[in-house]
């Protein structure tokens, strides 16, 4: 319903401007003013197309070459051994700083 009620408010709004065109409106609508060509002036001959060749397209050739003695590359096999995790390595204690202590100045 909303759909339909939208297409007919624009189809008003299109047409209705249309027919309420002044004359004024709509005699400048009609006449396209040209300009007149001077007395004796040659009218431009309209240019020519260049006549085409017959000419062959251009035409690429792909090669691909195969070696008749190639032999396909065996899969490479898995390896059987397992991944053992490094011990962790030991973490530095860090000493708390008092927060009583001035800090040092950069100089």
């Amino acid at each position: 319903m909303v759909t339909t009620s939208l297409t007919l408010m624009c189809l008003v709004a299109v047409l209705v401007p249309a027919a309420w065109a002044t004359p004024d409106q709509e005699r400048a609508q009609q006449t396209i003013p040209t300009r007149t060509p001077d007395r004796g002036a040659r009218t431009p001959e309209p240019t020519k197309k260049p006549k085409p060749t017959n000419r062959p397209s251009p035409t690429f050739t792909v090669v691909i070459e195969a070696s008749p003695t190639s032999t396909p590359v065996p899969p490479t096999p898995t390896p059987t051994q397992t991944w053992t995790p490094l011990p962790p390595t030991p973490t530095e204690t860090e000493t708390p700083v008092p927060p009583s202590a001035t800090p040092i100045s950069p100089t």
